[in-house]
């Protein structure tokens, strides 16, 4: 998949990204930006690092489909 080839390979980095990611939208937003937090949150919930509830909280805290 062409959305994961920017995202970091350790689960502990990817979640550090995600937090970055989504500190910057709340500051900035942006589409580009949104298709990437939407992409981590995808491979987080593939790897079942997060639970399939906290995925949609926080795809409907910041409006990311």
């Amino acid at each position: 998949m062409k959305d994961l080839d920017f995202l970091p390979v350790k689960t502990n980095k990817l979640i550090d990204t995600l937090q970055e990611w989504l500190d910057e939208f709340v500051e900035k937003g942006g589409s580009a930006l949104k298709k990437k937090i939407g992409a981590v949150l995808n491979e987080l919930l593939r790897r079942k690092e997060i639970s399939p509830l906290r995925y949609d909280e926080i795809k409907g805290e910041h409006n990311i489909l």
